[in-house]
Formats: C-alpha cells, sequence, structure tokens
C-alpha cells in the first residue's frame, strides 16, 4: 500500500511489506536426537530448515503433531503443512497524519490440514 492508501484506509493498523506470503512447499520433520527436545519437530520451507514447532506456549497442539507424524495417521490419510510469513518492515498510521516506519521480527505462522482419502 502506498502512504497515501495508508493514511486514508487505515488506522493503527500495521502493514507488513510480505504480510501473506504463503509457503506450501513445506515439511514438519522429527529430530528425535535434537538435544533440547527428544520429541522437537523441525519446518522445513524447500529443503531448507527454518525453525521448529514451538513447545513453549504450544505443548497440547505440539503433541497432537508429534502424535500423528509418529503413527496416528491411518492410512487413508495425509498430513499437509503449509507456512505464511508475517513481520519485518513495516508501516502504520498512527495519527492520520504522516505514516511512521518500523520493523519486527519475522514470523512464521504454520497450517496443517489432514486430508482422508476416501475410495
Amino acid at each position: 500500500m502506498t502512504n497515501i492508501e495508508i493514511l486514508e484506509e487505515t488506522y493503527d493498523e500495521t502493514i507488513f511489506e510480505y504480510s501473506g506470503a504463503l509457503f506450501s512447499n513445506c515439511s514438519l520433520q522429527l529430530e528425535p536426537d535434537n538435544e533440547y527436545d527428544s520429541k522437537a519437530i523441525a519446518v522445513y520451507i524447500d529443503s531448507f530448515m527454518v525453525g521448529h514447532v514451538p513447545k513453549k506456549n504450544f505443548s497440547e497442539g505440539k503433541e497432537y503433531i508429534y502424535e500423528q507424524l509418529t503413527g496416528g495417521l491411518k492410512d487413508s490419510q495425509k498430513l499437509n503443512f503449509s507456512v505464511s510469513l508475517r513481520g519485518g518492515k513495516y508501516k502504520i498510521n498512527r495519527d492520520d497524519e504522516k505514516v511512521n516506519t518500523g520493523e519486527s521480527e519475522y514470523k512464521l505462522d504454520g497450517q496443517i490440514t489432514i486430508k482422508t482419502e476416501y475410495n
């Protein structure tokens, strides 16, 4: 969005440069030899490891994912994983007079779907 559009159409809403970039060629891989967490789950985009499923503040979700990756899926089911990017450089209208800029840490939001094939 241009600065004029931000002033005219938003207020106190962070507009990120790379908001919503979606990656579909993603995978989750177990890391049983991880020195910090024996149930670690690495997140890959293409062949690059970009992080881990968080252990802190997401214990139930992580445990569910771990169970699915270690045999919880039925033969007719497939786990799909995609990631969207947010963060980095941003613009924000805080006072309707000028657009402020800043930068935050990049974050990845993951989405898991389990598809069941019916014959």
